[in-house]
């Protein structure tokens, strides 16, 4: 966090896209998560205070603001309060939905797909509308669908492929 802190200043793309200065943030998730933190007596408080503060950073946070430096503590914590609460009721019930659970399934690459495909249509076309914007929006959702399918299901086709080969091969010899 500290080359965050200093790189933000001068270099704020640097800061912000370069991975040894947001490391920070997958280890906060990866340190609750190997600690096992609950906090069960406090779940429901941690994990609506946690859900309220990020609704809190979507609206404090703009365009001017200077990110991430210190500020992207903010998210990463709320985000903390999420995820060492799995037993609050905003957890079980609303945040386990199917529709938010496959949102945050596709969301990486959704977001890996979606962020190249606008700045590519944006430095390439002259003016970028709401439509295009939406239509390269949905169709990155509609990639990232399919390929979070492709690698879930991979394994199990390709054994199926592998299996029915066999028989055929087996069959040909045979006869």
């Amino acid at each position: 966090m500290s080359l965050n802190l200093v790189l933000v200043q001068g270099h704020r793309e640097a800061a912000f896209y370069l991975p040894f200065t947001r490391a920070w943030e997958l280890l906060a998730g990866s340190a609750i998560a190997m600690a096992k933190i609950r906090w069960q007596r406090w779940g429901s408080v941690t994990s609506t205070l946690g859900l309220a503060l990020i609704i809190g950073a979507a609206i404090g946070l703009h365009a001017k603001s200077t990110f991430p430096g210190w500020r992207a503590g903010i998210p990463v914590t709320d985000c903390a309060l999420l995820l060492a609460s799995p037993v609050a009721w905003l957890n079980r019930r609303i945040l386990a939905t199917p529709s938010l659970v496959a949102i945050g399934l596709i969301n990486l690459p959704a977001l890996s797909l979606a962020w190249p495909a606008l700045v590519l249509a944006e430095t390439t076309l002259e003016d970028l509308g709401a439509g295009t914007r939406i239509a390269i929006l949905g169709l990155s959702v509609e990639l990232a669908g399919a390929t979070y399918f492709m690698v879930r299901d991979a394994p199990a086709i390709m054994e199926a492929t592998l299996r029915q080969k066999s028989s055929q091969w087996s069959l040909r010899c045979s006869a």
